[in-house]
């Protein structure tokens, strides 16, 4: 692997086999931005970079690093945030790359990191075809940071920036760490970070069927099950890394974890509890963001009977 450095900022993105039929829309749109003043990294998952300019018909001016045999996802994105931040660079830019940049992306994560630790832009929500599908991914009007980070998440590796100062205290990731959006968000908040979100649509952003944080309902019951898993595996990882924090804010996180327990011994215990809820779920009129679908506080009733 040759890095080359030549900008302040870094744009990453990770590549795989099940997503290069998303690639030239990706990357024509990061092509497309309003601002060069970045250098691009992909994490190529399972997929060589000769096999990437081969399906793309094109060598991405990258910086492109292969995973190991047998590293997971998780490992090969901490492996190649450790170099982006041994090489000096000032902040990383996430996008997914089977999502579209609006042009100003990389300008406007840019300017927000010159004040911010953590920035977030909201995204408008695409089909796989990339038709735009009428629903945006926002920061509702009364998310606040504080109380509401421990239960749900506006802050993605899609539609983020992150200072590189504030990643290394990140470190390590837990192989099984798959909300890692969420786990990086959680512990800059622990760790102080400042954080600002731009309602600006800066990203088209993809629902289909490969989404693992779904927020475009009709939810399914395996859907909600398999999301409370992964909500409260995420509650374990924040927590094994959470031993000099804050008290208060890990009071919050413990708190937020037994209360979504609580919701997924209801759910298991009875097929008819789950029904209930799925139904009732899939019928608020809310634009969701990730992880609402989980123990939504407004459905408690249903549950806690």
């Amino acid at each position: 692997m040759i890095s080359m450095r030549f900008h302040d900022f870094a744009l990453f993105s990770t590549l795989y086999p099940e997503g290069m039929k998303f690639f030239k829309p990706w990357y024509d749109s990061v092509l497309r931005q309003s601002s060069s003043d970045f250098d691009l990294w992909i994490g190529c998952d399972r997929i060589s970079e000769c096999e990437i300019s081969a399906r793309a018909g094109v060598r991405p001016a990258a910086t492109m690093i292969e995973s190991k045999s047998g590293e997971s996802p998780i490992k090969l994105r901490e492996r190649i945030f450790r170099e982006i931040i041994k090489d000096g660079y000032e902040a990383i830019i996430f996008v997914d790359s089977d999502d579209v940049l609006i042009p100003t992306r990389v300008e406007y994560a840019i300017r927000a990191m010159r004040r911010f630790d953590v920035y977030g832009c909201g995204m408008i929500l695409i089909d796989g075809s990339g038709n735009r599908i009428g629903r945006e991914f926002q920061a509702p009007e009364t998310w606040n940071l504080s109380s509401d980070l421990v239960r749900n998440n506006i802050f993605g590796l899609s539609n983020t920036a992150y200072k590189t100062e504030m990643l290394k205290k990140s470190f390590p990731f837990q192989e099984d760490c798959v909300l890692l959006d969420w786990y990086l968000a959680t512990l800059s908040w622990c760790n102080q970070a400042t954080f600002y979100f731009d309602k600006t649509i800066q990203m088209e952003y993809r629902q289909y069927s490969n989404n693992v944080a779904r927020c475009v309902p009709p939810f399914s019951h395996d859907q909600i099950l398999a999301a409370t898993r992964r909500v409260l595996r995420h509650y374990d990882c924040v927590l094994q890394s959470l031993c000099t924090y804050d008290r208060r804010k890990k009071d919050k996180i413990c708190q937020a974890k037994i209360y979504v327990a609580a919701f997924y011994d209801s759910i298991t215990m009875s097929a008819d509890i789950l029904s209930a809820y799925t139904t009732k779920l899939n019928e608020l009129p809310v634009d969701h963001i990730w992880w609402s679908c989980v123990a939504h506080p407004v459905l408690e009733e249903i549950w806690r009977t």
